[in-house]
């Protein structure tokens, strides 16, 4: 009885904001009241925040007038009466992202039917509209069959801006794709971010960056030789600092003072070019927690941010600035693994591509490039190459023994030049020499053990364990040869 007196209290209470509704005006809502909107928000008020931040956004990869239509268009759906209803307590279902995404489809403009469609579910596949209502077409088909709420009260306080026009690169497919996951990651940001009441935050400059850079390296004292070629290689590689933006590799031996450089490298070439921020993309979580502190110490903790697994795991409400970072890139320096930087790429979920606007126009930098993956070399590659191709990045592949990437980077950008920022002579440079390799040919196990036990410290390695036994039992030592 108690169950059945709330429902309709709540039905009540439903009608008579409806009525108050049409007695003020037809109010509209988008979201009920919060700590952030005490009293609610206007839904027009929620459009055209949205719309503006999104063309904020967008402008970075010459898409503000899309990102203005997207951020109009995206909640549309909810001037139905329906969703009114639900929003004073009805216990009814509204689908509204349907409804901004059929008034796209029907204008053209894909990308942001797909946005539109996805902003709370995620990125829909294309499907056919023979599909169930999960395709992007499937879910046209099923508002053409008026399946959807009347949602046409909008048009009474909803002004679009103009139909956006076309990428300039709608013939590829791959930045194609780019392109509508980015527009999604802008209507994503700007929604979340208004709903939620977020504010930019504050970072330092790039220009004062390179300023702290600058001065540590300027406390160290040139004590060797080590150091002296440390100081050459650092001095080669930012004379390429004002090259234009696209793809470098950076072949360093290891010793070289690699991660510093490259991080100068990136800097210098963001100041030079106006870009806002350093992605440092590291293969291993214990790489990069090292390079973190080593970050840390020179720019301040406030100014880098990490992105791996053991920050999505803390919980809600940590101290932590990391903490959640997963959401947003928005810091002048991130730190994060390969698998997230492509994962999220590649991604379809609203928090993974939430941050993803803000890698356009980066410098990204690929510490151990050598370890990208085998098995998903293609879309790796393709990735890069569309970043620097047509969202204002440039990409830095940075390794002490640098793979050949040639073939595919020529196949997804043929227009690209791969510039090496360090001058081979240093490779060979004795200093940095760590193993000797010298073929010896065929040995009898005698002249492995005389060998052998004429070395102060070795391992050795050889075919299987019954010669490694015969081995040890002739050896005179007690130490343990595998």
């Amino acid at each position: 009885m108690r169950k059945h007196l709330e429902n309709a209290s709540k039905l009540l209470y439903t009608e008579i904001t409806k009525r108050e509704r049409r007695r003020n005006q037809l109010t509209y809502f988008a979201h009920s009241p919060s700590d952030v909107h005490p009293d609610g928000q206007l839904l027009i008020e929620h459009l055209q925040n949205v719309s503006a931040l999104a063309a904020h956004f967008a402008a970075g990869f010459g898409a503000a007038a899309e990102g203005a239509y997207a951020g109009m268009l995206h909640d549309i759906g909810k001037y139905s009466d329906v969703f009114q209803r639900r929003l004073g307590g009805a216990p009814v279902q509204a689908d509204h992202a349907t409804a901004g995404a059929t008034a796209a489809y029907d204008a053209r403009v894909a990308p942001t039917a797909f946005a539109v469609a996805g902003h709370h579910a995620g990125l829909p596949d294309l499907g056919t509209r023979y599909d169930t209502d999960t395709t992007l077409l499937g879910r046209m088909s099923a508002a053409y069959r008026a399946t959807l709420p009347d949602f046409s009260a909008y048009r009474q306080e909803v002004t679009l801006p103009s139909l956006p026009p076309a990428p300039p690169f709608r013939t590829s497919p791959e930045a194609m794709y780019t392109y509508t996951q980015m527009l999604f990651s802008c209507l994503v940001d700007a929604d979340w971010s208004d709903t939620g009441g977020e504010t930019e935050s504050h970072y330092a400059s790039i220009d004062t960056l390179v300023a702290r850079l600058d001065a540590h390296f300027a406390g160290f004292a040139e004590r060797g030789e080590l150091d002296r070629l440390r100081n050459g290689i650092r001095a080669a590689v930012l004379g390429h600092a004002d090259a234009r933006q696209g793809l470098f590799s950076l072949t360093v031996p290891t010793g070289g003072g690699k991660t510093l450089t490259s991080m100068a490298f990136a800097l210098r070439h963001a100041q030079v070019h106006g870009m806002e921020r350093v992605i440092y993309v590291i293969p291993y979580c214990s790489i990069l927690e090292q390079t973190a502190k080593i970050f840390k110490a020179v720019f301040g903790a406030e100014n880098v941010r990490l992105h791996y697994s053991a920050a999505e795991l803390r919980a809600e409400g940590d101290a932590d600035p990391n903490a959640f970072v997963s959401e947003r890139w928005d810091a002048p320096i991130i730190l994060t693994t390969a698998v997230q930087f492509f994962e999220s790429l590649y991604s379809a979920k609203p928090s993974r591509v939430r941050k993803m606007h803000h890698v356009c126009g980066s410098v990204i930098v690929f510490d151990e490039a050598q370890m990208l993956p085998t098995a998903y070399l293609r879309p790796c590659v393709s990735g890069i190459c569309t970043l620097t191709e047509h969202f204002g990045c440039t990409a830095v592949l940075c390794t002490a023994t640098q793979p050949s990437l040639d073939r595919l980077i020529a196949e997804f950008a043929p227009s690209a030049d791969l510039l090496e920022l360090c001058p081979p002579v240093y490779a060979d440079a004795e200093v940095f020499r760590r193993v000797t390799y010298r073929f010896e040919g065929s040995l009898s196990d005698d002249a492995l053990v005389a060998r052998l036990r004429d070395t102060p410290r070795v391992l050795c390695i050889v075919n299987n364990r019954a010669e490694a036994q015969a081995c040890t039992r002739r050896s005179r030592r007690r130490a343990a040869i595998a």
